[in-house]
């Protein structure tokens, strides 16, 4: 496994893939969606995105909580699974509602400073 971009070219190494823009980012039931961004955040998610890749694990928490330390714009959407139960879809829909109402809080909470 590795990524594939639009033309089908297959990469082992995301910062290789020469990307002049990061539209999206799906991983199971998440769906994150950027705004405008620098080439060092894009290459800065490269990394972080690459990091997960290789040990095989995804922790969005995380990944949100980089995201707002970098200040970098986007959201994030609940993408169900159908291969997967109710219940898996469930939990991750809640947390992903939690993600939510944390980067909510964070934006109100700089926005006032």
């Amino acid at each position: 496994m590795g990524w594939v971009d639009d033309k089908n070219n297959k990469y082992d190494i995301l910062t290789k893939t020469d990307l002049k823009k990061i539209d999206t980012f799906e991983y199971g039931y998440y769906y994150f969606r950027f705004g405008e961004m620098t080439e060092f955040d894009r290459t800065s998610i490269l990394m972080k995105v690459q990091s997960y890749y290789d040990k095989k694990v995804f922790w969005p928490s995380e990944f949100v909580n980089y995201m707002l330390n970098r200040g970098i714009r986007f959201k994030i959407y609940y993408r169900p699974v159908i291969s997967e139960g109710i219940l898996n879809n469930f939990l991750h829909l809640k947390l992903i509602l939690k993600l939510n109402l944390r980067i909510l809080m964070y934006l109100f909470k700089n926005k006032r400073k």
